[in-house]
Parts: structure tokens; sequence; C-alpha cells
């Protein structure tokens, strides 16, 4: 009698891990992460311009018109959760938190417009949740987060045909926060680039002209009659103006001045902004107007760092917030939120760039170029001119495209080992998120 003892095959093939990998994995994986982070710090402390939306809402909750430079909507769904549920971390994050923790999902559904090989799409969304910036920024109140969500849905909207909705998505995203304007145009440049044949030929201009106009219509009137409405009920003000005068009272006794007494009253005038084009024409002149001169200054971080080690502070990321405790010679660093750019996702850039120009004729090709071209040039051209850029996370929203972009490129360009090298990328990817993790689970200053 012989026994035969047989063993499992052994099979860690890597498509195999990833096929059991779904994206709800990856939205969860997200949100456990977000959720855990949103309380550091929850006694009190704010973190960055924390600082400023929260005393705006504070504000504008008792009616007072505060923060004008900005569009409304983020900073009033902030002020319905501090209503329902107090005025702490709690309320002021969570609603940051909710809209980030979609940020994957909507990376992964865009990417499936371009490529249906659904790993591909898995790796975008592994991307955008450990890049640094969307981290922090999606855990705290900060005006850019629900923008970024909204114009990645108007995206995914737009890539299906879908008009009016996307019109309605871009439109609350700029009410969130304005740069949800710079999406709109590369949308825009996009269109031009895959609808450039219909500029030849009347039939199809025609149509095409008339779903533009109806969708520019629809932005105007959502996006702009929501600024209106906005200005009508808390009337932000562009400027002040102080007015001081002397007020002379004679005081007499038997119809004898006896002594006078001067008094000073101070009367305040607002210039009231009263519609959405003088609105827009604010922010912009309240942010050119930012800092000037930081050149000189060493906090000056220009777009051309965030996509190389190129000019100053490419590795010297601004401190939002920290907290350290004292073990006698040692310094344990509990809290840091450090927003350093992260390299192995936007040093990707000048390929995918290089890359998209050869393979124009390519539609991902053209996507890449046309919102890269209105997420991240703007900026490149604004800092040659105003140099007044402190600040990393301006490029949130080119950072998405990035995400999507990475995965399709290496499967185009090393078909063979294009798995191989995405794993050691998301690898890199990990240890520098995890290096600039705002909580400090490992490491000991």
């Amino acid at each position: 009698m012989s026994i035969t003892i047989t063993f499992p095959k052994f099979e860690p093939t890597f498509n195999k891990i990833i096929d059991k990998i779904d994206i709800l994995h990856i939205t969860l994986l997200n949100a456990i992460l977000r959720f855990f982070v949103m309380c550091f710090p929850s006694d009190g402390g704010m973190i960055f311009d924390e600082v400023h939306y929260i005393k705006a809402i504070r504000a504008i909750l008792e009616g007072i018109p505060a923060n004008g430079e900005h569009p409304p909507l983020t900073k009033l769904i902030v002020g319905a959760f501090i209503k329902i549920f107090g005025d702490f971390w709690f309320s002021w994050r969570l609603p940051i938190v909710l809209f980030a923790i979609f940020i994957p999902y909507l990376v992964y559904k865009i990417s499936l417009k371009f490529n249906d090989d659904k790993n591909l799409a898995k790796f975008a969304a592994t991307f955008s949740c450990l890049d640094i910036l969307l981290f922090i920024h999606g855990n705290i109140y900060m005006l850019e987060i629900p923008a970024l969500v909204m114009s990645l849905l108007f995206c995914l909207l737009y890539l299906e045909h879908r008009n009016i909705p996307a019109a309605i998505a871009i439109s609350i995203g700029f009410l969130c926060n304005e740069k949800a304007l710079w999406v709109l145009l590369g949308v825009a440049v996009y269109h031009i680039m895959t609808h450039a044949d219909s500029l030849k030929k009347l039939d199809r201009f025609v149509p095409d002209a008339k779903q533009t106009a109806i969708f520019l219509a629809a932005c105007c009137l959502f996006g702009g009659g929501g600024l209106w409405l906005n200005d009508l009920v808390w009337r932000p003000s562009s400027q002040t103006n102080s007015n001081i005068g002397v007020v002379a009272t004679v005081y007499q006794s038997n119809g004898t001045a006896v002594t006078t007494s001067l008094s000073t009253i101070t009367t305040t005038d607002y210039v009231y902004i009263n519609d959405p084009i003088s609105h827009v024409w604010f922010m912009v002149t309240y942010f050119s107007g930012i800092q000037g001169g930081i050149p000189q200054n060493s906090d000056w971080r220009p777009p051309w760092s965030w996509i190389g080690p190129f000019g100053p502070n490419w590795n010297n990321p601004p401190t939002y917030f920290a907290t350290s405790i004292s073990y006698g010679e040692k310094i344990n660093t509990i809290i840091n939120y450090r927003a350093q750019t992260t390299f192995p996702i936007w040093w990707m850039f000048i390929p995918l760039v290089l890359y998209s120009v050869i393979k124009y004729k390519d539609t991902m090709s053209k996507f890449i170029l046309g919102l890269l071209s209105g997420t991240y040039l703007p900026w490149f051209i604004w800092e040659l001119q105003k140099q007044n850029m402190p600040f990393n996370h301006y490029m949130l929203f080119a950072t998405p495209v990035l995400c999507i972009a990475i995965p399709i490129f290496w499967y185009k360009v090393a078909p063979k080992y294009y798995n191989q090298i995405l794993a050691a990328q998301i690898l890199i990817a990990v240890v520098f998120f995890f290096y600039y993790f705002p909580v400090g689970l490992f490491r000991t200053f």
C-alpha cells in the first residue's frame, strides 16, 4: 500500500494578486487611513489655513460676510456640520474626508474610459491614495478637495457625453473653490484637440457648437447663479473704507460756553460685490497680490520644482502643523503635517508629456496634454510673471491626471514588464507616503 501526498500548487503570480484586489478594497483602505488621521490634532489645534477658514465660517454663521476671496460652498457645507455636530475638529474635517474618500474611485472610473484593463485602473487609484498632498488636504478643512472631487466627477460625466450633469458638477466644484476652473480649462483644451476635425466640416461643427453653447450656458446658470445668490445673501465686500470724524460738543451755563469736548466717530463704508463677474475678478486680484517678491525669500516654490529637482525648495516642504514631545535629549514628533511634492508621481510629468506629444493622435495622450495644460501650465506661466507661490498644494488638480496616466504609460512603453515596473513604483510611493505620513507612527527625531 502506498500513500501519495499532494501539495497544492503555489502560484504567487502578480496578476492573480492584483485580480483579487477590488476598487472597493482600495477605497476602503483610503477611507480607513483618512478617518484615522483626521482627529490629529483633536485638542482645538488648527492645521495651516484652517485658522482662516474656521474663523470665516464662524463669522458667516453669524450673518457676517467673510472670506469673499474664495467661493462659499465648502464653507457653507462645513458650517452645516458645525450647526449639527458642534464647533470642533470633527465638524471641521469630516465633510472634507467624506469628499476625499471618492478620489480613488473616480480616478479608477476615468482610467477605464481610456483603457478597459481594470488592473491598470486599480494602479491609478492606488497612486491617488499614495499622493501625500492629496492625502493631507483630504483630511483637513481646506477648500480644494471638494472642488477637486466635483471636477473629477465632471471629467467622468464629460467623457460619458452627459453634458448637463457635467455642467452641474463643474459648477458645484467652482462654488467650492475657484481652482475647479483650471479643470474646466483643461477639458476645453482636450475637447478642442479631439474635435478639431469638426471645424473643417459644417455638418459636424454646427451640432458641436450647439452642444458647447448649451454646456457653457448651464455652467453660467449654475455656477454664476450660485455665486450671485451668495453675494445677495451675505453681501461680501471687496474693500472697506474707514472715515474718522471729529464731533465738538459745547457745554454752556446761563448761555455762556464753559467747556468744549471733542470726540471722534469712525464710520466704515463697504464696497460690496454685487455680481459674479466682479466676484471672480476680485478673487483673481486677491491672489495676484499675495506675497509678491518671494524669490528673495527662502519660501518660494515655483512649479518647475514640482516636476523634478529644479529650483529652490524642491525637497524642503512647508510645515503645516507639528507637535513634538521631549524626553530628555530626545524629541518624539507626534504630528507632522509636511506638504511635500510626491516625487514618485510628479517626477513622471516630463516623460508623460514627451510621450503624449509623440503619440499625439492617441486619445489618452490628448487627455494628458489637455488636462495638464489647464491644471499645470497656468501656474507655470503665473510664476514666471508673479513669483508669489509659497506652497505646493496648488498642483492638486493636476495630480489625478498623472495618477491616471502613469499605469497606461508603462503599459504602452514596456508591455512585457509594466506590472513589475508599476509594482516597483507603487512600492517607492508607499515608502515616500509613510515617510511623510502626518502622524508619527514609525519615526523618532
